[in-house]
This record gives C-alpha cells, sequence and structure tokens, in this order.
C-alpha cells in the first residue's frame, strides 16, 4: 500500500498534530507491505525538525510571503510526483483541503480525514462566520466524499454527526511513545532557587483562550486566598507558545489578582526540555473548553502525574480510572479540585499518576495506533469485514 500523509505542518508549530501524524507514520512505514509518503509546508523550524521523521524523509512545500492558511503552489506537483492507493489528510480548514475537494482529486482515488478535533461545538463557534464559508466553498464537500473519517474518540464522532457527516468513522486515540528516552533523569527547566519547597502544578500547550488560562488564573487566586496552608506550598508554572499576544493578557490578570509570585510562564519547551518540564512536575492541569484527544494529558501521564482537566478533554476513561479529577470551566471548580489535590499525600497522588500510565499501556499507545490504521487501509483497498474501530452512522 502506498499511502499518502498531507499536513499542515511538519514542525513543532504544528502542536500535538507534530505528534499525532509523525508517531504512527513512522510506524506503518516499518510494515513490509506499506509505504508512508509525508507532504508538508515548510515553516521556521522544519530544517530543524524534518530530522525527527527519520526514516521518512518528507516532501517539503514552498511557500511565499503571500502564502496564507497552509496555501503553496507546489500542491499540484507534489500529489503527481508519485502515485498513491490512499490519501490521508491531517487537519482542516485548510488549503489543502480546497486543493483536495475541488482542484484535485479527478482519479476519485480513496482519501481518509481527520479533522482533529475542529468539528466540536467550541471550535465551530471559533471564527464562525469563516468557517460557514469555508463549509460552503468546499470543506462540507470534502467531509463528505471521504471514504472514511477518522475520529479520536466517540464524542468527536458526535461532533462529526452533528455537523451532517455521516460516515463510515474509525475511531483511533492518540498514543503516546512509553520507552521515550528523553523521560529520565532530567534537571527541571526553571530556576529552582525561585521553586524553594514548592509543589509545582503544569500548564503545558498552546497560551490561547480556549485552554481555559483566563478561568485558571481566576481559580488559582481563589485557591490561594481560601486554601493559604496549601496554597503557599505550590506554585503554578505555564508552559506553552503564545498565539496572537494572549501570554501579555494573561500577565497583566496576574498582576491584577496579585498572584504573580505564585506563577511562572516559561515561555515553549521542546523535546528533553518539555519532558523536564513534567518530570520536575508534581500534578498537570488542562481546563481546556475544546480538544480533540491532547497530547499534553497523555504526556503527563507517562511521567505518571496526577490529572486536574475538564470533561472536553474527552479523556472520560481518566476519570472513572481515578487518574484524573474532573472540573468544568468556572473558577471556583478549578479552585476546588486544585484544592483537593493539594489536600491528598504523596501516596494517593501517586496512585492517581500510576492509574494514568496504565491507561496508555492498555489503549493509548503509538504501535496499537498504528496497527488500527493499518487494518482500516486494507478495509479500504480490499474490502471485507469492516474493521473494529470502524463504525457506521
Amino acid at each position: 500500500m502506498n499511502i499518502l500523509t498531507l499536513t499542515g505542518s511538519l514542525s513543532r508549530l504544528a502542536g500535538g498534530l507534530f505528534e499525532t501524524v509523525r508517531k504512527p507514520a513512522i510506524i506503518l512505514d516499518r510494515y513490509c507491505d506499506t509505504n508512508i509518503r509525508v507532504v508538508g509546508i515548510n515553516d521556521t523550524f522544519t530544517k530543524i525538525d524534518i530530522y525527527e521523521w527519520l526514516p521518512i524523509i518528507p516532501d517539503v512545500m514552498s511557500t511565499t510571503r503571500l502564502s496564507y492558511n497552509g496555501f503553496s503552489y507546489d500542491f499540484k506537483k507534489m500529489f503527481e510526483k508519485e502515485p498513491f492507493d490512499i490519501l490521508h489528510s491531517h487537519g482542516i480548514w485548510l488549503y489543502q483541503d480546497f486543493f483536495i475537494s475541488v482542484l484535485y482529486n479527478k482519479n476519485k482515488a480513496p482519501y481518509v480525514v481527520t479533522p482533529q478535533g475542529m468539528l466540536d461545538p467550541w471550535a465551530l463557534r471559533n471564527s464562525r462566520w469563516k468557517k460557514i464559508i469555508a463549509g460552503f466553498l468546499y470543506e462540507k464537500k470534502l467531509l463528505k466524499g471521504a471514504t472514511v473519517l477518522h475520529s479520536l474518540n466517540h464524542a468527536e464522532t458526535s461532533s462529526m454527526r452533528n455537523y451532517g457527516l455521516r460516515g463510515p468513522f474509525c475511531e483511533i486515540p492518540n498514543g503516546i511513545d512509553l520507552n521515550n528516552p528523553q523521560c529520565s533523569d532530567l534537571c527541571a527547566p526553571w530556576d529552582e532557587k525561585n521553586f524553594s519547597n514548592k509543589k509545582i502544578l503544569l500548564y503545558l500547550g498552546r497560551i490561547h483562550p480556549k485552554k481555559g488560562l483566563s478561568e485558571l488564573l481566576q481559580g488559582w487566586k481563589h485557591f490561594q486566598s481560601q486554601d493559604t496552608s496549601s496554597g503557599k506550598l505550590w506554585s503554578l508554572v505555564i508552559v506553552g507558545w503564545d498565539q496572537g499576544g494572549y501570554e501579555a493578557d494573561l500577565k497583566t490578570s496576574c498582576e491584577e489578582l496579585g498572584i504573580e509570585a505564585s506563577v511562572h510562564f516559561l515561555g515553549p519547551l521542546y523535546g528533553k526540555d518539555k519532558h523536564a518540564a513534567l518530570q520536575n512536575a508534581d500534578a498537570f492541569i488542562l481546563p481546556s473548553f475544546s480538544e480533540g484527544l491532547p497530547m499534553a494529558v497523555l504526556e503527563a501521564w507517562q511521567h505518571k502525574l496526577p490529572v486536574i482537566m475538564t470533561e472536553h478533554c474527552n479523556l472520560p476513561e481518566g476519570f472513572k480510572e481515578g487518574a484524573a479529577l474532573k472540573i468544568d470551566n468556572s473558577p471556583d471548580s478549578i479552585a476546588r479540585s486544585i484544592s483537593d489535590l493539594a489536600s491528598m499525600n504523596e501516596a494517593d497522588m501517586h496512585k492517581m499518576g500510576i492509574a494514568g500510565y496504565r491507561l496508555l499501556e492498555s489503549k493509548f499507545n503509538w504501535e496499537l495506533v498504528a496497527a488500527d490504521f493499518h487494518s482500516v487501509y486494507k478495509w479500504i483497498l480490499g474490502g471485507g469485514s469492516p474493521p473494529d474501530c470502524v463504525h457506521f452512522e
């Protein structure tokens, strides 16, 4: 099988997609009957991060200063460079969707689309009119014409159905590398003098309103005010790349709330530095309004951290198995759960982290994810009984 994998970015600028596209592609390329070809857009970090794809050597499409939303003049050339049996497109609302649905798919090659949580209600409300127009012009045509739509979980399948899509759907989650060599014996990526005898509650992700960071800061203020004994023992560390200057607004909020001494912004961390932050944290929080299936939570469980998250993270298994505390997006709910966590002893916190790690072992690892994709690709080309991960309307 020759699979053409199309992604907007080939670098860390893709955020979680850098892991979720790259990891299964590399594993699938080892299968004796599968050849993976990857195509993506050039960006600031492509030259550095391209080596993370080895042994795959991606085809990089050039851009111009006027390029917008993943536009490149190289699409036609890249699509015609080598024949392929299946196209797998990751992400939506990009120029690649317009190209596939309107300009390209003349030979009716089967294709799979992975929206990556971009059809859930909060995501659709963000830039709503742009998405309504794009949906009318090309996006709905692309999605309705897909041979299979890939969802990360039941919640995303429901969002796709609510958008008017009828499948078939393959439900395959994201995974994690349990044997990552970057995860052992790393020094904290912060000045220990500023955190003497402090426990660390870590946020890791984009600095964006949808992540619930404003509500987190308000909740942190409540926690610090109401639980003064525990509050003095904890610091909140926020790690991630700033989108649209939102970090400056959050720092201003910290000053207005009087919590700037206990909240620390470290900027983006990648590779070993990111794993060092997770390894040296005591707990993890993600108060998001909208997610597909967040890699940050899986990475926290990889480091056996107890997690606080909203149900919008679409990981109900975490609550069921005792690996996470559930919050809504209100500051009061966030403050209560932080206080509950802070009151736990070390053994109970460790028990939560172990429960998360066992979830990764049983369900969220890349070998299982790649095997499911392989079965879906074979079914698309060969027919027969659908794999267990495939669902119809």
